[in-house]
């Protein structure tokens, strides 16, 4: 029993680690922005530090991990690996692109990402260390609108798209533990992303909330909507408000002029894009999209997807990840199924407007986080 007992308490101590290294991006990102907008640090030297904290922190993880699932590692970096080679022989415009992402990205965080999170055994801990990168955001965000009601903030203060990515998970993780002091913080993170950030995160914040309201209080829906149409009816006030306060929101702006559904330059890229589609249905190679827009990204994961592996595999993909998340979904719980659309928010939604999914590792813990609630319900199933 005591041997039991250290066993479990060991197994535990690594899930922590584990998590902390997979979780721990948002914090980065955060910290990041707060020591170039408010401490003033070179944004090259910060990018050194986040780096190498990264680096160090999936190096640990993936140790761990590595010995818990050596075949999942394995099969998965053998398939990786094998399918970057192909794409470099049979596509070779995007060498350049693919040598570039895949070094600082894919390999060894995007990928890692998801692997390290199916290894974690107690799902618990996932809480216990967002908890604690959650709150740490907010005593730094805290710090950061104070800076900035001081004047402190340098640069292009009003609009910080990596600063309000950052800032999602937090705020929908402290949103669904529903302790009013959390609901307080959520919204304050809300108010910054808001402020500060761009629209993307913010529809996704909204999109999770709707979601949980219709879950969980459907009594809300009628007063919640009611306050959204007050909310847009006086926008011109909230932007006064915040002016006086210091606070020159693009987002806010962008409503007031009525520009908040503009592209932002979208449209043309779709529109390029969908062409090149068209014109090569079996695909033009992972990174291809990057050579037809001179190194950007086509902002559409659906879109990338299509144009990276053709339609037919897209059409596939497409269909196994619906039918998966929605088995998946149906087999879970009320916690679990909050788990799941939360980490869909966080790691998909945003993919729809902005980023890439060869880049972004809220996908890998998003596919991480599908994979081990599916694995945790076949346990519960045989544990009945």
């Amino acid at each position: 029993m005591l041997l039991d007992i250290k066993m479990k308490n060991a197994s535990k101590k690594i899930d922590t680690i584990i998590a902390f290294a997979i979780f721990i991006q948002s914090l980065l990102v955060v910290i990041q922005q707060t020591m170039i907008m408010v401490l003033h640090y070179e944004s090259e030297t910060t990018t050194v530090y986040r780096i190498a904290i990264t680096a160090i922190a999936m190096v640990i993880a993936i140790i761990f991990s590595v010995k818990r699932k050596p075949k999942l590692f394995f099969i998965t970096y053998l398939i990786a690996v094998v399918i970057i080679l192909l794409h470099f022989e049979f596509f070779p415009d995007n060498q350049e692109y693919i040598s570039y992402n895949i070094t600082r990205f894919l390999l060894p965080v995007v990928i890692p990402s998801a692997l390290c999170t199916i290894c974690i055994k107690d799902i618990t801990v996932i809480n216990k260390v967002l908890k604690v990168i959650s709150w740490s955001i907010v005593l730094i965000m805290a710090f950061y609108i104070y800076s900035y009601m001081k004047g402190l903030v340098v640069g292009n203060s009003e609009y910080n798209m990596s600063l309000s990515y950052g800032l999602l998970l937090p705020g929908l993780f402290l949103y669904s533990n529903k302790k009013i002091y959390s609901i307080i913080a959520s919204i304050f993170l809300f108010l910054c992303i808001l402020i500060l950030g761009a629209r993307g995160p913010m529809i996704a914040f909204l999109i999770f909330i709707a979601y949980d309201i219709v879950q969980s209080n459907k009594k809300m829906i009628f007063p919640v909507a009611i306050l959204a149409i007050i909310v847009i009816g006086g926008m011109s006030t909230i932007m006064e408000f915040f002016g006086r306060l210091g606070f020159q929101s693009r987002t806010l702006n962008m409503f007031a002029t009525g520009d908040f559904s503009s592209s932002s330059g979208r449209d043309e890229i779709y529109n390029k894009m969908i062409n090149v589609m068209w014109d090569h249905p079996f695909g033009i190679g992972i990174f291809g999209d990057r050579v037809y827009l001179n190194g950007l990204y086509c902002h559409n994961i659906f879109l990338e997807i299509a144009l990276n592996f053709g339609l037919i595999v897209f059409l596939g993909i497409l269909v196994y990840s619906i039918v998966k998340f929605v088995k998946v979904y149906k087999a879970s719980n009320k916690v679990y199924r909050n788990i799941l659309v939360l980490f869909l928010v966080v790691g998909f939604i945003p993919l729809l407007i902005s980023g890439s999914y060869l880049t972004d590792y809220n996908l890998g813990l998003f596919i991480g986080i599908l994979t081990l609630i599916a694995k945790q319900n076949v346990s519960c199933v045989k544990h009945a």
